[in-house]
């Protein structure tokens, strides 16, 4: 039987309710900042401004910018809500 490969913080889930986008990010980054390449600006699968990004569970707003190439979050230093994944929430 063939071993599956690990998850990173570059496999992701996309879901959307109402005008909330949620981010299933299916692994923790090495560094505390992730990209989310298909979000770039003038992404052609999600042209709402980013008002807002939280993640589910942390009770901060998250430090985020939108640039040509993604946008990029960072994430708390102090906060994991558990060892294997985690969702964001943006707005």
């Amino acid at each position: 039987m063939k071993k599956r490969k690990s998850f990173s913080s570059e496999d992701m889930r996309f879901v959307i309710k109402g005008d909330t986008l949620y981010v299933h990010v299916l692994g923790w980054p090495v560094r505390h900042e992730i990209q989310i390449k298909s979000l770039k600006d003038n992404s052609p699968w999600y042209g709402a401004k980013v008002n807002k990004v939280e993640m589910l569970g942390c009770e901060k707003e998250l430090e985020y910018h939108r640039a040509k190439d993604g946008l990029f979050v960072k994430l708390p230093e102090n906060y994991k809500p558990n060892e294997i994944s985690f969702v964001l929430r943006i707005q």
